[in-house]
C-alpha cells in the first residue's frame, strides 16, 4: 500500500512537472499562433542582464509633469510577450497607478532593444514576462534645501 502511494505521489509530481511546462497560454490575438511559456529553462533577459535594464528604464523614463505637479506617485505593473527573435509584442498594463504613469511605462517599454529570448531545451520561445515601473517623486537639490527666511528690518 506505501508503494502504490508513493508511486501515485511520484506520478502526480511527474505530472504536475509536465503541466507546468505543458500548460501555457497560446496567444489569441498575436501575428503568430504559437505557444507563449510562462515557465522556462532560462527566462527571457534584456541585453546586459537586470543592471543594464535598470540603468536603461532610469535613463530613459521621463516623469510626467502633470503626475510630478499632482504628486501622483505608483507602481505599473506591465506584462508583454518576449518574442522568439526578442522582439515585445502584446505589452499591457496589468497593474494602473495613473494614465501618464502608466503610458509613460508603456513608452519606455516600446523603446527597448531586443531582448534575449527564453529557452526551453536550448530552443528559443516566446515567454510571457512581468516588469515593474516604481514612480517616485524625488526631491530636486533646490526642493530639499530649507527655505531662506527673510530678516526683519528693524
Amino acid at each position: 500500500m506505501k508503494r502504490i502511494f508513493t508511486l501515485m505521489l511520484f506520478a502526480c509530481g511527474l505530472f504536475c512537472a509536465k503541466a507546468q511546462v505543458t500548460s501555457t497560454d497560446t496567444a489569441k490575438n498575436g501575428m503568430n499562433n504559437e505557444e507563449t511559456f510562462s515557465v522556462v529553462e532560462q527566462e527571457a533577459s534584456f541585453p546586459g542582464g537586470q543592471e543594464a535594464m535598470y540603468r536603461f528604464m532610469a535613463d530613459n523614463l521621463i516623469y510626467p509633469r502633470k503626475a510630478r505637479e499632482e504628486g501622483i506617485q505608483g507602481r505599473v505593473l506591465l506584462e508583454f510577450v518576449v518574442e522568439k527573435e526578442g522582439t515585445l509584442s502584446n505589452i499591457k498594463v496589468i497593474q494602473t497607478a495613473s494614465p501618464e504613469l502608466d503610458a509613460e511605462a508603456l513608452r519606455v517599454i516600446s523603446i527597448m532593444p531586443k531582448w534575449e529570448p527564453a529557452t526551453i531545451k536550448g530552443q528559443p520561445v516566446r515567454s510571457r514576462f512581468r516588469l515593474p515601473f516604481n514612480f517616485q517623486i524625488q526631491n530636486t537639490p533646490e526642493e530639499s534645501k530649507p527655505a531662506k527666511q527673510k530678516k526683519k528690518k528693524r
